[in-house]
């Protein structure tokens, strides 16, 4: 998105108002995923650690397609298609490397989707337009 908005790439959203939404966006999703770690201690499917809910990598790769789509993808149907086929194939190569389980992937999944709707939600409260001139 960053190479996006330098090349002059018109966005749904200002550099601050992107910035904020994303911001927002990672705060929320790397603290759902750290205290749900924090506090389920699932072990891996590697059985390497105690740490394998929810996936922080299929969290964060669906949060960043969420962000493309949402900034980018009235541009082309294809930014969207693009982003999630990544984010997916994220998830499906992190439970292909035995490091979690089916149910850590679809719930980081949802962390990153959820976590970037709500920060552009609350970005778009802070930035919407005064109601009187």
């Amino acid at each position: 998105m960053l190479g996006m908005k330098l090349g002059g790439v018109e966005g749904r959203s200002s550099w601050g108002r992107m910035l904020t939404s994303d911001a927002f966006s990672a705060l929320l999703m790397g603290s759902v995923v750290f205290s749900l770690k924090q506090t389920t201690h699932v072990m891996r499917h590697d059985g390497s650690n105690d740490h394998s809910f929810p996936s922080g990598h299929t969290a964060t790769a669906f949060m960043t397609a969420t962000m493309l789509a949402k900034e980018y993808g009235h541009k082309s149907p294809w930014i969207g298609i693009g982003a999630y086929s990544v984010a997916t194939a994220t998830g499906l190569m992190r439970m292909a490397n035995n490091k979690h389980w089916l149910s850590d992937v679809l719930t980081g999944a949802g962390i990153g989707i959820l976590s970037t709707e709500l920060g552009y939600y609350l970005a778009d409260l802070i930035f919407k337009p005064p109601l009187y001139g």
